[in-house]
């Protein structure tokens, strides 16, 4: 059907609650003329039940057509694949798309992310015989030389946060099984199925404004004092800052962790009109020492790793269970 627009998430269960909050984003700002099909990828026998009813009713009061569907996958599917916290192995059932979806043109979105723009506009550009569109990266000197060590361009390599999957070609050139292949032979490389993405979609991505990938690691203050941000990158930057249409929340510092941080108050916005808002705004307080201190009722009182790791699993389990 040419009035759908496939959207593709791929989360474990923890990340469910961001995910909603991603669509909840998407809902808020786009076409009325289309409808959408939210598609998680995940292995369900891993999700809690709880999550699922709290995290997928996702609503809107806009007359919006939309359905959301957890595509199950089981993690045999795949060879064992490096991970790390921050890239588990959800983050490679992107790549097995063309053997789960047949629509011919699919929207692929990490669970970090705020779309506050049209979603639409992103699904009507033409990416001709591409097998993707996606947004160039952002990197200083050290990354650009790795990047060459990869036998790639620097200046045309991608993040892969974002996607616009031409799936006719994903199909036919096998895309998604090269670049696992790829990933088993060589399980070190750094940024795993980004970089195989990157080498086996070499010479065939169409490159998107800037603007349907605005990467906020480089807004935060604590990356800037350390010095990595070249005249390019900070004029890029400058030029995006406040005329993006996604922000990609990139790095280990997220909005739920991190609510003071620029650009953090754009996700709180949209995680506000979700039923996770309460879990989310809690989760992020029992994250501050100092909020724990208060719990307990003294200021004074010394949290250790261990024991605040503690602390906050016991008011967490207080909060799910609400």
């Amino acid at each position: 059907m040419n009035d759908v627009i496939p959207i593709v998430l791929s989360c474990n269960d923890s990340y469910l609650k961001y995910a909603a909050v991603t669509i909840q984003s998407i809902l808020e700002n786009c076409s009325q003329k289309y409808k959408y099909i939210f598609y998680i990828l995940a292995n369900e026998r891993k999700l809690s039940q709880q999550a699922k009813e709290k995290f997928l009713k996702t609503s809107t009061i806009r007359d919006v057509f939309f359905s959301i569907k957890i595509i199950d996958i089981n993690d045999d599917v795949l060879p064992k694949l490096h991970v790390i916290a921050q890239i588990t192995k959800e983050a490679y059932f992107r790549l097995l798309i063309s053997d789960i979806l047949e629509d011919n043109k699919i929207i692929y979105l990490d669970c970090d992310i705020i779309v506050k723009y049209d979603i639409s506009k992103l699904f009507e550009i033409d990416i001709g015989d591409n097998y993707i569109a996606a947004v160039r990266d952002m990197f200083g000197f050290d990354f650009k030389k790795y990047v060459e060590t990869l036998d790639l361009v620097p200046e045309n390599y991608f993040n892969s946060g974002v996607l616009v999957i031409n799936n006719k070609l994903w199909k036919k050139f096998d895309v998604g099984n090269k670049c696992i292949e790829m990933l088993a032979k060589n399980p070190k490389i750094k940024f795993m199925d980004q970089d195989a993405l990157n080498i086996i979609c070499k010479d065939k991505v169409y490159y998107l404004n800037r603007r349907w990938n605005f990467f906020w690691y480089y807004s935060i203050e604590i990356v800037k004092q350390k010095g990595i941000l070249n005249h390019e990158v900070q004029s890029i930057y400058n030029e995006l800052s406040n005329n993006f249409y996604i922000i990609h929340y990139t790095s280990a510092y997220k909005p739920w962790k991190k609510r003071y941080f620029k650009y953090a108050d754009l996700w709180w916005m949209y995680a506000k009109l979700t039923i996770a808002h309460k879990q989310l705004f809690w989760e992020s307080e029992l994250i501050s020492r100092y909020f724990l201190r208060r719990l307990i009722g003294s200021n004074n009182i010394t949290i250790s790793g261990e024991r605040y790791k503690i602390l906050y699993l016991f008011f967490l389990q207080i909060l799910i269970k609400k």
